[in-house]
Formats: C-alpha cells, structure tokens, sequence
C-alpha cells in the first residue's frame, strides 16, 4: 500500500439528540494470544488514523497495552481441549455473558478474532441487531464441517482469510447471507525476517517453542526438555534457545529467548502446532512439530477433523508431509532423533498466503468501515468485489 501516508482523521461521529460528536467504538475481541497479537498490530495501525477510537472487549495483555478497555480478560477464556473446556465451564459461561452484554449496547463496529466457538454466536446476535461484524481469520471449514459455512456467512458481514483457498470455500453461503469475503493476506509475513534474512548459527544450536498458553506449558514441557536432553547425549556440544515463558533451573545449555524471531539461527526447532509452525517456515528455520493432547481430545479431534490428514500449518499447506509431525502422547527419544534429523533439511515452501502488506490492508479496511459522521450499518467491504 504505498503513496502518502495518510493524515489522522476523525474517529468521532455525531450524535443528533445533543448535537455533540461522540468517540466512534470498536469492539474486540480475541479468544487466545496469537489472536491478541494479531489484534494489536491492526489496531496500532487503525489508531494512527483514529487516535481516540474507543476501543474494548475480550483483551489480552497487547490489546490492554494500546488501552483497550478489557471487558473480559482474554486469559479467561484461552482455553483448548475438551478435558480443559469441560473443567472451566462456568468462568467461560459468565464471560460470555458479560461480552453479549456490552454488545447489546451497539458499537460502531464488532471485530472477531479467530475463536469460532466464543465467536460465532456472539457475531451472530450482534449482527441481528444491526452491528456490522467483521470476522478475522475464517474458521478452519476445509478442515472439519465444511457444511458450517451457512453458519460463519450468517454471522458476518465481512470475513477476512489469511489463505487464498478459504474466499472460495466460503463462496456459495456468502452470497446467500450477505458476507463479503476476502483473502488479506497472512500478516506473519509482515511481522517477521523471511529465510533470506536467516544467518544459521555456526555452532550445533537448536529451538524449543513448547507454547503460550499454560496449558499448552504444562503439556509440552516435560517431553521438550527431555527431548533436549536426548539431543545432548548424542551431540555433547548442543546447545538451545527456548522461546518465551521458560520454567525455572533451565540447564546451562538452555537459553531463554522472548521471542520466536529470536530462533532463526537454530538448525532446527522443536515447536507445538499453530501459528508458530507458519512463522518459522517463513523464517527459513526447518522443524519438528509435536502436539500433547489428552486421550479424549485426541480421540474428539480425530472424529472431528475429517478433511486433512495433518495438523502442522505447513504440512496443511502443502498437501503432504513436509514437516514432522508428532500428537498425542510424546516420546522424547522420537523427537530428539527428528529434530537432528531435520538440521540438515531446507524449510518447506509456504503457498495460499499472499503477499506482505496484511496488516495495513485490514487496517485501512476498518478504518473505512468506522463511521465519520454517524453510525455505519455497512455490508460492503471497500476494496472487495
């Protein structure tokens, strides 16, 4: 998106009745942390345009940081798994309460990140009253229910997809519900140094991303370490960065690292699926992913995904295993072997997600969307067919 950068404008349209401007509001709301991410980089973005946006919903620790005002703290409701759902049922109830809630009071707009399980019914209401829903991320319909597109279409009126393959999927229910569909483009790309920017460390170095979340924590890091540990037997002189909330008494030969930018130098990384899968193949970094789920989430998820044969970003990608991929109960002789192994190997290709520029394509999306001048009940998204 190049030319002139463009001047702050209004983000206040006016309220006839008292004849005064009122600060336009945006309501957010993101269901676990790479959704608080990507929710923030948009709106750092949307706030150079619209500095006094009256932003709040369900927050995590970056969208607070921007001053969003968080009505349900994300952290409530990052939860993952039919064991761990079924544990925390009425904390998840009552935050669902407390978020349709504010929406009955009607913001300007309604942006839902990811999370179709919270999302979807709350998008659903909130466009039946007349807010204009925006849907970030499309739910993962190639993977299980394709049949669910009626009801994604149905709950908003824009859907934006960071894989080119999803607009059309999604194409026969847009039409019938009116929701305009359209592939923005993965913003990993514009977050993060591609594979022409990796400077591979000289020495034997090696990544563990056991995850954020602490449930994802408490699953990975036992069989992480003691991965690293059957590394260290075979290969004296290894050593590892471990990226984000490290536990404490690491070895000597762990370090910790804030970040997953910070793993691009390793030969190879041991990292849990999601995102993170996507970021280090853009990053040029060859990997082995591995996934602890309980015997019951393992056995719900085989019945429910019925589309893919995999679970890491890029294996789904390409159609095929380009990637090791390890779920369930994890053997950490396994992944040891797998990660040495796959130092010597290329990071996959990375086809469907577009090109940079994501980010600020979505930001000047809402800020069109955002009334200047009175309330906006839009079903057209500028920029879309």
């Amino acid at each position: 998106m190049g030319g002139a950068r463009r001047a702050p404008r209004s983000s206040r349209s006016f309220d006839v009745s008292s004849g005064h401007s009122v600060p336009n509001s945006l309501f957010v709301s993101c269901a676990e942390p790479s959704g608080d991410r990507l929710a923030a980089d948009v709106i750092r973005a949307v706030q150079r345009a619209l500095p006094d946006l009256h932003i709040y919903g369900c927050c995590g620790p970056r969208l607070r940081s921007l001053g969003a005002e968080s009505v349900v703290d994300m952290e409530t409701v990052a939860v993952m798994g039919v064991t761990a759902v079924l544990q925390r049922v009425r904390p998840l109830l009552q935050a669902r309460r407390r978020l349709r809630a504010k929406l009955t009071e009607g913001p300007d707009l309604a942006l839902f990140v990811d999370g179709p399980s919270l999302h979807l019914p709350l998008a659903r209401e909130a466009r039946k009253r007349g807010v204009t829903t925006v849907g970030l991320v499309c739910p993962q319909v190639w993977a299980w229910k394709p049949e669910r597109t009626t009801e994604i279409a149905k709950a908003y009126a824009h859907l934006w997809c960071l894989f080119d393959f999803e607009p059309p999927l999604m194409q026969a229910a847009a039409a019938v519900h009116d929701c305009v569909v359209r592939h923005v483009g993965h913003p990993v790309l514009d977050r993060l140094p591609d594979a022409s920017q990796r400077q591979r460390s000289p020495t034997a170095l090696f990544g563990l991303a056991p995850g954020s979340r602490q449930q994802e924590l408490e699953r990975h890091i036992k069989p992480f370490l003691e991965a690293a540990h059957h590394v260290r037997r075979t290969h004296p002189g290894a050593h590892f960065l471990w990226a984000g909330t490290a536990p404490d008494a690491l070895p000597d030969w762990i370090r910790p690292v804030p970040s997953i930018v910070d793993l691009q130098p390793c030969h190879a990384v041991l990292s849990k699926s999601g995102t993170v899968t996507l970021e280090l193949a853009w990053m040029g970094v060859p990997q082995v992913v591995a996934h602890a789920v309980s015997p019951l989430t393992h056995a719900v998820g085989r019945m429910l995904v019925r589309h893919v044969d995999h679970i890491a970003l890029p294996n789904v990608l390409n159609r095929q295993a380009v990637v090791p991929e390890f779920v369930g109960a994890l053997q950490p002789a396994t992944l040891a072997h797998a990660l040495v192994q796959a130092a010597d190997q290329t990071a996959p290709p990375l086809p469907h997600v577009g090109s940079r520029g994501a980010t600020t394509r979505m930001a000047d999306a809402l800020v069109e969307l955002l009334p200047s001048t009175g309330p906006l009940r839009s079903s057209r998204l500028p920029g879309a067919p």
